[in-house]
């Protein structure tokens, strides 16, 4: 029980909130997106309704293939704190700017 709770040191509990509220953020943004696009779609056949949604959905996951590998390097590079919270701080700004949008 003791090594059960040391991981849930102060150290681990954030990097584990960031991980869970990202992929949270991630999944409920590509479903709304992908729910969206084939509600305005709808009147497309149904080919049409795939390409657009398979289009939407990749153009959606692209930047997760294109920002890997420099935030990984990046991770490397500098303390993994600093770049959680600059990542983090970036989201919150990027999701403030879509909400004006």
């Amino acid at each position: 029980m003791k090594k059960l709770l040391n991981v849930f040191k102060r150290d681990f509990t954030s990097v584990f909130i960031a991980q869970l509220t990202g992929a949270f953020n991630d999944n409920l943004f590509r479903t709304a997106f992908a729910t969206f696009i084939i509600y305005k779609a709808a009147a497309i056949t149904p080919s049409g309704r795939n390409f657009f949604t398979l289009a939407a959905l990749a153009a959606y996951m692209a930047p997760f293939f294109i920002f890997s590998i420099p935030s990984g390097e990046l991770a490397d590079k500098y303390d993994k704190a600093k770049v959680i919270r600059w990542i983090k701080f970036s989201e919150i700004f990027t999701a403030l700017l879509i909400l004006l949008g």
